[in-house]
């Protein structure tokens, strides 16, 4: 065999996109792992948009913790996220969500809110690549947001009059509100539930007609396994066939695009094996196991790391950092835009070493350094992969500023102690529980302040402790 024209050190050392992208090549090797790299998030999210939506059954009832519905209509949370929930990853539990996953290929959605009053709420406009550039809510236009206006790539109608546009550049949107309840007072379920209620979407036809009643549910094209069975070796490049068959293409994307027709994959015809020159057949596997190596390397990595904490504060703006959005979208999908909220990640204690629930540990805020937010802060437990979130015997995934009864040390600090067994008497309110296992901790900081911004605050460290 002819010896490959890169040294494929350079590709398994590649931290960026910029140098892992760069350039053209018709090497298969380099080729599988860009397409496995950029592939990734897209894939991602189309596999869980069709778990919320459920396209066999759109109607079917659903997990309350799940925010499901068919395809073009608003499913809602009616139970904060708990172990039952196996869709996503990494999912809060501190606010409700009202979800809807819209194909934006016939025509254009208009979505109607209530009035919030003092209560916090957001509603994310993802794309189907998993990226966000806008979030809309309390933090940018009080208690009532404006009508909104959602249009694809494909339409170009004028904004009726008094709407805010939304446009987005993918076929496949994603519309995440969130809303914030007490997680002790049902009263303040009720109240939630009532907005949700109130929250209408609707094509804009039928807004027009003045229609009321679920939105008509479009087919979707549904990931092909055959792979699975016949070569699973090459389930990735079956995977982004398909995504593919639905991509609008962007002028910057068709170079590489274009790029993968030598793998057999098109968007016209998805992934077409017998058109992967056999020669090439173990260069391109080798590519795309380096390249799923590549994208978890990258998970321990996302951004800037202060106190053992990973701190993405790009958040899901990758622009054309497709390493980025692949590893954010394996570790926390569909997070929201940085000035909304940042989620900083620690997957090992302040010495460097893995966490893990056969040791115990602690992690103390200062009475004169709380987390600087202005809507609310949370540390939630997942196991080591971020879904599912960890069933223990007290049903507790998360301490936070609203969590009932913490308390604080003698110094007005609040220290909370990380563990799979109860600590002592005494301390067990301030238990957040761990599995046996290796597992990872995430701290959302909802409308964070200017010195977590300007990375002048960062987190306490996880500072593993004796077993007591």
């Amino acid at each position: 065999m002819a010896a490959r024209p890169c040294d494929t050190r350079v590709v398994i050392a590649a931290r960026t996109s910029g140098e892992l992208f760069e350039g053209r090549t018709a090497d298969p090797y380099v080729l599988a792992v860009r397409a496995y790299v950029w592939g990734f998030a897209p894939i991602l999210a189309t596999r869980m948009r069709q778990d919320f939506t459920n396209p066999q059954d759109p109607f079917a009832q659903r997990n309350p913790a799940l925010a499901g519905a068919a395809l073009n209509n608003l499913g809602h949370q009616r139970r904060l996220a708990d172990a039952t929930l196996e869709v996503g990853v990494a999912p809060n539990v501190d606010t409700l969500y009202s979800v809807a996953w819209l194909d934006l290929a016939e025509e254009p959605f208009v979505l109607e809110t209530p009035d919030f009053g003092s209560r916090y709420y957001t509603f994310q406009m993802g794309f189907g690549d998993t990226a966000t550039e806008v979030s809309l809510g309390r933090r940018t236009h009080g208690g009532e947001l404006p009508v909104l206006f959602v249009s694809g790539p494909t339409h170009h109608e004028p904004v009726p009059e008094g709407m805010l546009h939304v446009p987005c550049p993918t076929r496949y949107f994603l519309l995440a509100g969130r809303i914030l309840v007490r997680p002790d007072d049902a009263s303040d379920y009720d109240a939630a539930y009532e907005l949700q209620a109130r929250i209408r979407l609707r094509t804009l036809s039928r807004y027009l007609a003045l229609e009321d009643g679920p939105n008509p549910v479009p087919d979707q094209r549904l990931m092909d396994e055959r792979s699975e069975a016949i070569e699973p070796e090459l389930v990735p490049l079956d995977r982004l066939g398909t995504v593919l068959r639905d991509w609008v293409v962007r002028p910057q994307e068709r170079p590489l695009v274009d790029s993968f027709a030598q793998l057999g994959v098109t968007p016209e015809h998805g992934f077409r094996r017998e058109m992967l020159p056999h020669a090439a057949k173990a260069e391109v596997v080798r590519g795309l196991i380096d390249g799923a190596g590549l994208v978890d390397r990258k998970t321990r990595d996302l951004g800037e790391n202060a106190n053992g904490w990973t701190i993405n504060y790009l958040g899901p703006r990758f622009g054309d950092d497709h390493l980025l959005r692949a590893a954010v979208a394996k570790d926390q999908i569909y997070v929201t835009v940085p000035e909304e909220a940042l989620y900083p990640v620690a997957k090992s204690d302040a010495g460097g070493r893995p966490l893990t629930g056969e040791h115990a540990y602690r992690i103390t805020l200062p009475a004169s350094e709380p987390p600087p937010v202005d809507a609310f802060w949370s540390l939630t437990m997942y196991a080591e992969n971020g879904r599912p979130l960890v069933p223990n015997p007290i049903g507790r995934y998360a301490i936070g500023d609203r969590t009932p009864g913490v308390g604080t040390d003698p110094d007005g600090a609040l220290t909370i102690h990380v563990r799979h067994a109860p600590p002592a008497i005494g301390r067990g309110v301030n238990w957040l529980p761990a599995p046996a296992g290796p597992f990872r901790l995430m701290l959302r900081l909802y409308n964070p302040r200017a010195s977590v911004l300007d990375r002048s605050w960062a987190p306490p460290p996880v500072e593993r402790t004796a077993v007591v």
